[in-house]
């Protein structure tokens, strides 16, 4: 059973040296559901990866923001790296969709 529930933020801004840490709940109980968080300039322009592998129950994921792109750090050190596709230095809106509930964002 996958639960939906979307969440948006808006007027936050994340950009280059700033981490930005993620406290979530995952909805999934049988099967497996899947997560997206979207970083963007608006809900239209979007640097977008799917599917991490989080588990089932309190996380905290956190996304450092390099002149490079973006490097997530999940908890147990697996480490995933992406490119700043969109080429800007400062974003302004994410959201978190599908089977996910955020319980927290926070940028420093």
């Amino acid at each position: 059973i996958c639960f939906s529930q979307g969440m948006e933020v808006r007027q936050m801004s994340f950009k280059v040296g700033q981490i930005m840490t993620i406290l979530s709940f995952l909805f999934y109980v049988f099967v497996h559901c899947s997560f997206s968080v979207n970083i963007g300039i608006d809900e239209n322009s979007l640097w977008k990866q799917e599917c991490f592998p989080f588990r089932q129950g309190g996380v905290q994921g956190i996304i450092q923001f390099t002149e490079a792109g973006f490097v997530m750090n999940l908890c147990g050190g697996s480490r995933f790296d992406f490119p700043n596709l969109l080429g800007v230095k400062k974003y302004t809106f994410f959201s978190f969709t599908e089977d996910v509930h955020i319980i927290r964002v926070e940028v420093k």
